[in-house]
């Protein structure tokens, strides 16, 4: 399997509320014999942040993108928009990159139906996941595992 092959994109929150789901998803990853891959692996104050994530993307065949958290910030009100940017690149490479690109595949996670439509050609393959997943009594997020989206 070649390095390509092995590397998976996790777009997701950092924040401190989110930080068990994703040493979750990069144990569930490394079980699954591959490589997770974030835009926090490297930090490089003179790198574009773009730039960074373009190299990610274009050395990783598959993703994960969280998208519970493209919500208003109730100060400013307005919504995070750096995880559906990811998921665009991510996308943008896989439909317009070489031929390597095109094998991409990602999971989509989200907190279930939105107010404002999302085409349903993106979110084919959404998987709806609770915002607060370590609650007691509350459902947690779908297992990565070998999902069907996984070689």
């Amino acid at each position: 399997m070649s390095s390509y092959d092995r590397q998976v994109f996790l777009n997701v929150p950092f924040d401190a509320r989110y930080k068990k789901l994703l040493r979750a998803l990069v144990f569930s990853v490394h079980e699954c014999g591959l490589v997770a891959r974030c835009a926090q692996e490297k930090d490089d104050g003179g790198q574009v942040r773009v730039d960074k994530l373009l190299r990610i993307i274009l050395r990783c065949r598959f993703g994960i993108h969280d998208l519970s958290r493209t919500t208003l910030d109730a100060q400013n009100r307005l919504p995070r928009f750096n995880m559906p940017l990811e998921l665009g690149l991510f996308l943008g490479a896989r439909n317009f990159g070489a031929q390597e690109q095109r094998r991409k595949a990602c999971l989509i996670l989200d907190i279930g139906p939105r107010s404002v439509p999302i085409p349903d050609l993106l979110f084919r393959h959404r998987r709806p996941r609770h915002p607060r997943p370590f609650e007691r009594g509350q459902p947690g997020p779908y297992p990565i595992g070998r999902s069907h989206w996984l070689p």
